[in-house]
C-alpha cells in the first residue's frame, strides 16, 4: 500500500486495467470516526463481492486496506483509495468528495482532476526587510515551518559582531558569507544589505524545495519589498502577483484572512482566463463535442488543455464505450503533459460539454 502525494502519476493513468476506486469524505471534527470506519468496512465488502471470482489477488488487496482501516481514517481530509490486483494506492485530499465506491476498467480520477485542476495548496513567504517566514498553505490551514533555515533573519544570514556591549554589524564578511552594514549606513548600503539578504531568501527557497515544486509561492510584502525580491529572484513557482501589505507585526489570524482572500481571487482569475483562452482560440486549434475526433488527437499528443462540463457529460457520453473513450481521452491528455478540467456549465462561456485546445 502506498500513499501519493501528486497527480497525474503514471500508476494511475490507464483506462483498461481493473480498479477498485474509493472516496470517503472523513468527519473533519474528528481524527477517527466510527462513522467513516462503518462507511469504509461497508465498501470492502461491497468490492469483495465484485472481485469474488477474479483471483486470490484481489482478496489480499482488500485484506490489507481492511487491516490498515484506523490508520487511513485517522484523519479530517477526504480519502481516496485506488486498488488493482497487485497494488493499493491513497490519497488525503483537502478537497470534498461523494463517499461511494466503484469498480470498472480505469481507476475514477473524478475526484482527482477536481482537486488539482487549480492548486490547492501554496507556499506563503512573508517577507519583510530584515526577516523571512515561509508557511505551508492549504485549503484549510495555515502552518509556519520552522525547521531547516526557516524562519530566516537579516542578522543571521549577513553576520553580527558584538562592539563595546552594542550591538554592530560588520562590512567585512569571511570566505563565502555577505557582510552586513553598521548602524550609521547610506540608505545605498541598506539596499545593498536588503538586496544581499532577499538572495539569501531566494537560494534557501530553492535548496528547500526545488523549481519544480508542485506549491506556487505567494509574496506576502509591502510593495517597494515586492519589487526589490522579484528583482533578483530566481525561483521559478514565483507567482507573478502577491499580497502588497507590510509584513509587520501581523498576527497568524490576519496573514490566513489575507492568504486565502488572495487564493480565492487567484482561482476566479484563474477560471476567468482559461474561459476566456477557450473562446478566443482559433477553430483549427480547439474541437468541441467529437469525442472520436479529440480520441485521435490526445492519442497523437496534441491536446494542451481539456474541459468536461461535468452537468453535461452525462447527455453526450450515453454508453460504457464513450465512458471508456472519455477515460482514454484524459489519460492520454496527462501523458502528453496536458491539463484536464472538470468544470460546470455556469464556470464556463459557451456551450458544450467537452473541449479540446490544441498545441498545433
Amino acid at each position: 500500500m502506498k500513499q501519493l502525494n501528486i497527480f497525474p502519476v503514471a500508476e494511475l493513468l490507464t483506462e483498461t486495467q481493473p480498479f477498485i476506486s474509493i472516496s470517503i469524505d472523513l468527519d473533519a471534527n474528528s481524527g477517527y470516526s466510527e462513522k467513516d470506519s462503518l462507511t469504509l468496512e461497508n465498501f470492502l465488502k461491497e468490492a469483495q463481492q465484485l472481485v469474488a471470482d477474479l483471483g486470490s489477488q484481489w482478496k489480499e488487496q482488500i485484506e490489507e486496506v481492511r487491516s490498515a482501516q484506523r490508520q487511513l481514517i485517522s484523519a479530517t481530509s477526504s480519502l481516496l483509495i485506488y486498488m488493482t490486483e497487485n497494488e493499493t494506492y491513497y490519497y488525503y485530499i483537502e478537497s470534498p468528495v461523494a463517499d461511494h465506491m466503484i469498480f470498472g476498467q480505469g481507476p475514477d480520477l473524478t475526484p482527482l482532476i477536481k482537486h488539482y485542476q487549480f492548486k490547492s495548496d501554496y507556499h506563503l513567504l512573508v517577507l519583510n526587510q530584515d526577516s523571512a517566514h515561509i508557511y505551508d498553505l492549504s485549503s484549510q490551514k495555515l502552518e509556519e515551518v520552522t525547521e531547516g533555515h526557516w524562519p530566516m533573519e537579516l542578522t543571521s544570514v549577513l553576520g553580527e559582531e558584538k562592539d563595546g556591549g552594542q550591538l554592530n554589524h560588520t562590512g567585512s564578511a569571511g570566505p563565502g558569507q555577505v557582510g552586513m552594514h553598521g548602524h550609521n549606513e547610506t540608505s545605498v548600503e541598506k539596499e545593498i544589505d536588503r538586496e544581499n539578504f532577499f538572495r539569501s531568501v531566494d537560494n534557501q527557497l530553492i535548496e528547500d524545495f526545488g523549481q519544480e515544486s508542485e506549491r506556487p509561492l505567494i509574496l506576502y510584502s509591502l510593495v517597494e519589498n515586492q519589487a526589490a525580491y522579484r528583482a533578483i529572484s530566481k525561483y521559478q513557482p514565483l507567482l507573478d502577483k502577491g499580497i502588497e501589505l507590510s509584513a509587520a507585526k501581523v498576527s497568524t489570524d490576519e496573514i490566513a484572512e489575507q492568504a486565502y482572500q488572495f487564493v480565492n481571487s487567484y482561482r476566479e482569475a484563474s477560471l476567468a482566463s482559461l474561459s476566456k483562452r477557450f473562446i478566443e482560440t482559433k477553430p483549427e486549434y480547439r474541437v468541441t463535442d467529437q469525442l472520436e475526433e479529440i480520441q485521435t488527437l490526445a492519442q497523437e499528443n496534441r491536446i494542451d488543455e481539456l474541459i468536461l462540463v461535468e452537468d453535461k457529460l452525462d447527455d453526450l457520453v450515453t454508453n460504457v464505450d464513450k465512458k471508456a473513450v472519455v477515460k482514454d481521452i484524459v489519460a492520454a491528455t496527462y501523458k502528453a503533459k496536458g491539463t484536464v478540467y472538470i468544470l460546470t456549465s455556469d464556470q464556463l462561456q459557451g456551450d458544450f460539454t467537452i473541449s479540446a485546445r490544441l498545441r498545433y
